[in-house]
Parts: structure tokens; sequence; C-alpha cells
């Protein structure tokens, strides 16, 4: 005779942990509330140390994006300043698919509290109906660019500069992937879409880089420079094939030798195209550092083991998937030399 429902949930509660069997049902709950909304997230757990903000982006549709802030400063003090990072997901969301912050950004929010750096993450796209992520998405069909995110990330400057408590002088940029993506497109001093909307910025978020080496404006910037940027694994194809593209802000790059979804070659070019044009300007080519891992997939700064993901049509071998996941040596070299970079601008 088949078991009953209370056969089955007995046998369960005798297999599983009283947190795994938590987990499952959180999680079957989950799976059944992401069905009923057509593939939209409906419940995200948020963390204890993050608080939930709304602002606009900047992008003609007007969207209202929601951030997630986390202060590294536990005794808010009237007039005390905290620099900040601004951190961009990548192109499967901030959430895991049980509806969780995803565990990268957890533990880049407790790295950067250690070192007394709140962190703002961005949440591109929630409110546009993509929480479960474009990663699946052929790149000729998706709907949400690193062009477009570029102008959520004014939207969060613009929100930013209205926050006391912001160090103005000491605001970051760091995306992963897609949001690397789009630290290059928000780094683009002569991307004609940003001359329009906010003027040209300046190299290392200054009026000029040194009394003997100004950087020219068409205008007052309206908006907070970022001091520096950093981008994980980034897709370079774009920005290495514009032969206009400018670096505005100092940034460090790195990504693995043997990523097959957003290859280092395409990096590698941007990257001495950049230096270049940095030297030319009269300007250190140490203001771009590149780092590759040899050895090391797309995502290798991830703590989760590394699978093939036959279900993402891009990469390098388009339709035969790609390869995703922590190198723990490269992983342990990034945490470091991100470490010594953002020293070197606080």
């Amino acid at each position: 005779m088949a078991p009953c429902g209370g056969q089955v949930k007995f046998a369960l509660m005798l297999v599983l942990s009283p947190d795994k069997l938590a987990r499952v049902f959180k999680r079957a709950l989950y799976l059944l509330a992401a069905f009923s909304a057509a593939g939209t997230l409906q419940a995200q757990s948020i963390p204890a140390e993050f608080i939930a903000v709304e602002f606009v982006s900047a992008h003609p549709d007007g969207n209202v994006l929601k951030g997630y802030l986390s202060r590294a400063i536990d005794e808010i003090k009237p007039g005390l300043t905290e620099p900040l990072v601004v951190a961009l997901h990548g192109c499967g969301g901030l959430w895991d698919a049980i509806g969780e912050l995803g565990l990268r950004y957890r533990e880049y929010r407790a790295w950067l509290k250690t070192r007394g750096i709140s962190l703002l993450l961005v949440d591109s796209f929630g409110t546009r109906g993509k929480a479960r992520g474009i990663c699946t998405e052929p790149l000729a069909h998706r709907s949400i660019r690193p062009v477009d995110r570029r102008l959520d990330v004014q939207g969060a400057l613009q929100w930013l500069q209205g926050q006391a408590w912001v160090d103005r002088q000491r605001v970051f940029l760091l995306g992963w992937s897609h949001g690397a993506s789009t630290v290059l497109s928000t780094l683009n001093r002569d991307n004609a879409q940003a001359i329009a909307t906010e003027g040209t910025p300046n190299i290392a978020g200054g009026t000029a880089t040194s009394a003997s080496h100004p950087v020219p404006t068409t205008r007052p910037r309206e908006l907070m420079d970022f001091k520096a940027a950093i981008a994980f694994y980034p897709g370079c194809g774009p920005a290495s094939q514009n032969p206009d593209y400018q670096l505005t802000t100092a940034l460090l790059l790195m990504i693995g030798e043997d990523d097959n979804w957003t290859p280092a070659r395409d990096c590698e070019r941007f990257y001495r195209q950049q230096t270049e044009k940095l030297q030319q300007r009269g300007l250190e080519s140490g203001l771009f550092q590149l780092k590759l891992y040899p050895g090391a997939h797309h995502g290798f700064d991830s703590s989760l083991p590394v699978r093939h993901r036959r279900d993402v049509p891009n990469g390098v071998n388009r339709g035969r998937g790609v390869t995703a996941g922590g190198h723990p040596a490269s992983r342990e070299d990034a945490f470091k030399t991100l470490d010594v970079f953002l020293k070197q601008y606080l």
C-alpha cells in the first residue's frame, strides 16, 4: 500500500535534520511562489545586516530600484562619514534559488565591514521582472544591458549624494561579470550617452590627477565621482572594440585565464589599449591594473565548487555551455590584491 502523506512527512523528518528540513520546505514554498508569479520572485530573505532602500534609475524607464545597504559602523555618530562600495551583481541577480541573498554578496559584505567600508548592493533586475537573472538569455535577446545598468549606477549615486554619512571622496564601484561589464560602461569617458546625461567625468575622481596633468570637463559634474573601481571577470569585448573608449577612473580588473564565459584575451587587449591611451594623455599607466589567474574560471572568487553550466547559451563555445566556480588559490590572492588596491585609495 502506498504511504500516506503523514508517513512521508515522518520519513523525511527521520532522514533530515531540523535545519535541512526547514530549508527543504522553504525551497518548496519559494518555488511555488515563483512559478505562480510567472518567473518572478515573490519573497526574498534580506539578512539582518542589510536594510532595503529605494531610488530611481536615471534610465528612461524611470524604474524604482531596490538597493540593499550595510553600514560598516555599528555606532552611528553625527558628522561621521564612511567610505562605501557600490556593488553590481552578475547576470544571476542578487538572489539564490531559495530567495536568499547570494553567498558571494554576503561574504563580501563581511569582508568589507572588517575594513570599515559600507556596502550598497544595487538590484537592477528585481523590479524589472528579472529577479531570477538573465544568464540563460542569449546576449542578443537581453533587454537589460550594461549600458542600461550604468544609468542605474547614476540613480544610486544620486541617492547616495543625499546621505550625509557617505564620504563622497571615498566611494568605490565594484562589479562581477555582467555587473563588471557595467563597471566598464560606467567608466567610459567618451560614451555619448554618458556625456549627454552627466558631462565628461574626471580621471581618478578629481578635478585633475595632478597640477601638471589637468583633465578637461564639459561642465561641472552634478554627481559625485568614484574614487576607483574594481571589475571581476567582465565581458571586455565591447569596450576593446570601441576606439573612442577612455578610462575615467583608476581600475583593477581581475579575470581567470581559463574563463570560457568572458574570455581573458579581450580584457588583455582592452588593457593594452587603455594603458597606451593613459600614457598618451600624460597619465600613469598604473591607473589600470590587470590581474590574470592561471587555471581559474569565471567566478573564481567564489567559495562554491566549479561546475559546468549547459544552460548558458553565451560564452566562447556557444551552445556548449560555460564553466564557473571557485579557485581557492586565486580567490585568496584576489582578496589580498583587492585589499592593497582599496588601501591605496582610502
